[in-house]
């Protein structure tokens, strides 16, 4: 049988999963979930202004990847409209709200922030995602978005990540020990 060769971002990838897995057993991960908590809320807050009620896309974490139940409940809890992804078998991305209502895949053109998973963001704002599209082709219908990609610390990569043309640029990343920093021209 003959192997097929990995593309740049596969092995990319592979790498990253395999980093991030040995990073998990190393956080604390009640602090890393209580600083990005801090940290997006301030931003939101300044970003925004106070008060806000406005629909903020997250999403509901793995054990990998940095926690973001904490986040939930307090953006909820701050007053904003909390809304997380519904992967299709098609890989397009519907919304529910946190108690469960689908909203469908049109409930993200009145998010002004999406806080979007990633396993790595380079200083240009290349986001390499887990590598199924959702995201990228969600995103590109939303120009005035701004995106934000949640992180481990060690995740941010000195080196240019491998880009494709229909990767989307991110305007930040945020970590539990750096916070929100900008990226890039997030390609907007």
């Amino acid at each position: 049988m003959r192997r097929v060769s990995e593309t740049p971002k596969k092995a990319v990838r592979r790498l990253l999963r395999a980093r991030r897995r040995e990073l998990v057993s190393a956080i604390d991960r009640d602090r890393e979930a209580a600083a990005l908590s801090t940290h997006l809320l301030e931003f939101l807050a300044d970003r925004l202004g106070p008060g806000s009620t406005a629909r903020i896309a997250a999403y509901e974490s793995t054990p990998v990847e940095p926690p973001t139940e904490l986040l939930l409940a307090d953006l909820t809890a701050a007053g904003y409209d909390v809304v997380v992804p519904i992967t299709n078998p098609d890989w397009t991305l519907d919304w529910k709200r946190l108690d469960g209502t689908v909203l469908g895949p049109d409930a993200l053109r009145s998010a002004p922030v999406v806080l979007a998973p990633g396993l790595a963001v380079d200083r240009d704002g290349t986001r390499l995602g887990q590598g199924g599209g959702c995201y990228d082709r969600t995103l590109a219908d939303l120009p005035e978005a701004y995106v934000v990609v949640l992180l481990h610390d060690a995740e941010v990569s000195e080196e240019p990540l491998p880009r494709s043309a229909y990767d989307i640029p991110v305007h930040a990343y945020v970590t539990a020990g750096s916070g929100v920093c900008r990226v890039g021209d997030g390609g907007r």
